[in-house]
């Protein structure tokens, strides 16, 4: 069958990672089945993959807009399918990647191609001839924006500026117990106009290799808050906000609980006590760590021996824990929290962690906080249109995890977790705000 020129069409192009965009083809034959096809090499050389199947409607056309893909890696009208469908590559060199873009300064390239028939696997991909090609531009940080490595006061972090000049909300972020640091967050916040920190705290140079190593210290932590603080570009006088996930919240609750300008708190998907080690001040631990006196696995995954997966747990009893085992962040009141948890997340018991987290903040009155709960997603919520990582390899604990979560669910979750994001955000630092009292 002769195909006529085809294009396909991708709008805006470049796109701020978190911006939806439009795909189309065009100059197809009428009322036929075709392939999409996605591809990315991020971080380490690891590449994600999508396909998808479409149909042509009477003109030539597909508008993954308003057209459905019948099959292959997702199903349904989804405008962004190809992105947040996308999968590793059984081309790659390692299997378990997470998905990262090492160098945040640049853009990711994913490219795009339209095939004649419906196609199942990458290797009849390579065996056809591509109909049309394109490539999605999408930037973490803004063109503009600039990115700096941080060696002052012992830290080893990075900071994010917006493309404007002037003094705007300073943020730090916090991530979990992955080697360094997830850039991408902290640089899509600077792209929305916060000067943002990405705060890594194991497995970069000059910090422990992993999690377990050593106890962490709360003056390295203090000093991020105070860098912030005394930058230039920060507008200190309003506060310094924290988003942070998985082991990382219980850091952001210490600096929430002890230092005096914390503005708000967004906490997913992590424990809100110490769990592995203590955390040390002054030589002496804020709390001492819970382990659970109970875990079992819920799911196994049947590709490798092992696999670490934490499902339920049993720990001591909330009397035990508001009495001395929990830092008492909930009784800073001029301090705004998020609190968020993926009912399916496998790697932490993070309903369990919110639910102590809600009755903590409700017992004290505590005037403006806010629960967020997404059956469905797993562990690993990210910004927009990422794709879904159900298992990753962890140097820090030596294992692969199992992270949970439903992929069409998970990936809505991402959507709707970022504006919430974004929206507390612009509320704890707009000029007029105020803590509303809890009905």
């Amino acid at each position: 069958m002769a195909h006529h020129s085809a294009c396909l069409k991708i709008w805006p192009e470049p796109s701020i990672f978190d911006e939806q965009v439009t795909i189309s083809v065009e100059g197809l034959v009428a009322d036929q089945p075709y392939t999409l096809y996605s591809h990315v090499t991020t971080y380490k050389n690891l590449a994600f993959e999508c396909i998808s199947h479409y149909t042509s409607d009477s003109r030539g056309k597909i508008d993954l807009t308003k057209q459905e893909s019948t099959g292959g890696y997702y199903r349904g009208v989804e405008a962004m399918g190809l992105f947040w469908g996308m999968k590793p590559s059984l081309r790659n060199w390692r299997s378990y990647p997470s998905f990262i873009q090492g160098d945040v300064s640049r853009p990711l390239k994913i490219v795009m191609k339209v095939f004649p028939g419906n196609l199942q696997t990458s290797l009849e991909i390579d065996s056809r001839n591509c109909l049309a090609e394109n490539v999605s531009t999408r930037y973490y940080l803004r063109p503009g924006g600039q990115r700096f490595v941080i060696r002052d006061d012992g830290l080893h972090a990075f900071l994010y500026t917006p493309a404007n000049e002037g003094r705007f909300p300073g943020v730090i972020s916090i991530g979990g117990s992955f080697p360094g640091t997830n850039e991408g967050i902290p640089a899509l916040l600077a792209s929305h106009g916060y000067v943002s920190m990405g705060l890594p705290y194991v497995g970069l140079d000059g910090l422990p290799d992993n999690f377990s190593e050593t106890s962490m210290n709360f003056s390295y932590f203090e000093a991020a808050y105070r860098f912030m603080t005394n930058h230039k570009m920060v507008q200190s006088e309003k506060g310094i906000a924290i988003v942070t996930h998985c082991m990382g919240i219980y850091s952001a609750l210490a600096l929430a609980t002890f230092l005096p300008n914390i503005r708000c708190v967004i906490a997913d998907n992590g424990p809100i006590f110490a769990t592995h080690q203590a955390m040390i001040y002054k030589g002496e631990p804020l709390t001492p760590p819970i382990k659970p006196t109970k875990i079992s696995p819920r799911r196994i995954c049947p590709q490798t021996g092992n696999v670490r997966s934490r499902h339920s747990v049993t720990y001591p009893s909330f009397t035990e824990m508001e009495s001395s085992l929990v830092l008492p962040f909930y009784k800073r009141h001029k301090t705004s929290y998020m609190f968020v948890a993926s009912m399916d997340d496998d790697g932490v018991a993070s309903e369990f962690h919110t639910n102590i987290a809600e009755k903590l903040l409700k017992k004290s009155g505590h005037p403006d906080y806010k629960i967020l709960r997404y059956p469905g997603a797993g562990h690993e919520l990210r910004p927009p249109f990422t794709p879904h990582i159900e298992a990753s390899y962890m140097k820090t604990v030596d294992s692969v995890l199992m992270w949970g979560g439903v992929t069409s669910v998970h990936c809505k979750a991402q959507k709707d977790f970022w504006k919430e994001q974004l929206l507390f955000l612009q509320r704890c630092f707009s000029d007029d705000f105020a803590p509303s009292s809890k009905l």
